[in-house]
């Protein structure tokens, strides 16, 4: 157990966590000084518990060894895709705010499965993108193109354009990163942005005239 603890210890990025933890303060103590103008005591406290939750969550999810992820990245994937169109039913854990359906959980405790899966979704292609080669080839793109756009429309429909709009990037980087040939994601592009250009024929009435 102690020589795992060493190990985790001596590969950590501390100053990356110290940026981390930075950041965390600063934003709690912008959060205070807000509140204190105002009158107010609460949200500095609820930000503080939440930063603990997710510092907890953060140990938790840094301690498991990225590969072991590998096996089950269809799992995770397929339980954020549910989990996304959970959003949209109306439960007594659905949460719509304001005309969007982005969170499940509770009033003061919620979750928003878009975040879920921006890690779940580079997990994925990255297991899919580790045992395959035909993604070299135009038509093997077709397959993580589909991948990417199942929670690209999920999200946008929440309506998260944000979020949303950092898959394809992602996509695209992975691609790269992975050996696909640069002819063939700029040929995407170029066909992308054609079809976002074209113009929608649109039916006039010529009574109106």
């Amino acid at each position: 157990m102690f020589e795992n603890l060493k190990v985790y210890l001596r590969y950590t990025s501390w100053p990356i966590i110290g940026a981390m933890l930075a950041l965390l303060g600063v934003g709690i103590a912008a959060i205070r000084i807000s509140e204190q103008a105002e009158g107010l005591d609460y949200y500095a406290v609820r930000q503080a518990m939440f930063a603990l939750v997710a510092l907890g969550a953060f140990v938790v999810a840094t301690a498991v060894p990225y590969h072991k992820l590998g096996p089950i990245a269809y799992i995770l994937f397929g339980l954020t895709i549910v989990l996304l169109i959970v959003v949209f039913i109306p439960t007594p854990l659905t949460i719509p705010r304001k005309g969007a359906h982005r969170w499940i959980g509770f009033q003061e405790l919620s979750v928003q499965p878009s975040e879920i899966a921006k890690i779940t979704y580079i997990i994925l292609l990255a297991r899919y993108l580790r045992y395959r080669d035909n993604y070299r080839r135009l038509r093997g793109l077709v397959v993580p193109f589909v991948l990417t756009l199942v929670p690209m429309v999920l999200i946008l429909k929440e309506p998260d354009l944000g979020t949303s709009l950092l898959l394809l990037p992602t996509l695209y980087f992975m691609l790269f990163m992975a050996g696909a040939k640069i002819r063939h994601l700029l040929l995407i592009i170029a066909l992308g942005t054609l079809a976002v250009l074209m113009p929608i024929p649109v039916a006039v009435d010529q009574d109106a005239f």
